[in-house]
């Protein structure tokens, strides 16, 4: 294995990931999709496919809020996929490079082992390095241990509310309303009873983003689940 097989390998992998997760985006049900994905644009996709990698970190922030413990299963997820598609593109340019001579032979070659070969060999990869993956874990949830009563579970917001009802287009960590300048429409919001709590809301989007939270606190119609 040549360097440069290993940086091609490398940033195919790169490309490969950002494809993989603008395809999950928009693949997914109507209600779970992020607000992007709902009016696709080629500019949209592009930005997702080049920051593919902020997902894992950032979906894992907004789930625990915790920082450390997401940024470590974050970037170790990334490594892992990252580590798996490189070896996958290796093996595949290997095997074109010494089987054949003309270029555009071995490019063809390794396109057709990812469109008929990634499918198959991807996820028996996956299932292989399981052990591995939880090998790698396990330290780190000693180092960063999951949370529940003190941070999360006690706050008196939406996701602990009887009234909470889960909306992709307001909690999307990339694109979501939450973050945006404007109230969106009351069906977009995660409540259930959001005339009730209208007043609640108003004020949440009266705070700047950068001070803002993930829910609003201290909803006067909040009822613990």
């Amino acid at each position: 294995m040549t360097p440069e097989i290993l940086l091609t390998s490398l940033g195919l992998a790169f490309v490969m990931s950002g494809i993989s997760q603008v395809m999950k985006d928009i693949g997914q049900r109507p209600i779970d999709r992020p607000g992007w994905a709902h009016n696709p644009s080629l500019s949209g996709a592009l930005i997702v496919a080049m920051t593919w990698f902020t997902r894992p970190i950032l979906d894992g922030y907004y789930s625990t809020g915790q920082k450390g413990r997401s940024v470590a299963f974050g970037v170790l997820g990334i490594l892992i996929q990252l580590s798996v598609l490189t070896a996958f593109f290796v093996a595949a340019i290997t095997l074109s490079v010494g089987w054949f001579d003309s270029i555009w032979i071995q490019i063809f070659i390794v396109a057709m082992l990812v469109i008929f070969g990634a499918p198959i060999i991807l996820p028996l990869a996956s299932i292989v390095i399981m052990p591995i993956t939880l090998i790698l874990s396990f330290p780190l949830d000693l180092l960063f241990p999951l949370k529940q009563s003190s941070d999360t579970k006690g706050i008196q917001w939406c996701k602990n509310c009887v009234h909470y009802r889960k909306s992709k287009l307001y909690e999307d960590s990339l694109s979501g309303s939450w973050g945006a300048d404007e109230m969106p429409r009351s069906d977009e919001l995660p409540c259930k009873i959001v005339p009730e709590a209208m007043d609640t809301w108003v004020e949440h989007y009266k705070t700047e983003r950068g001070q803002r939270t993930l829910y609003p606190k201290n909803c006067t119609e909040f009822e613990k689940a």
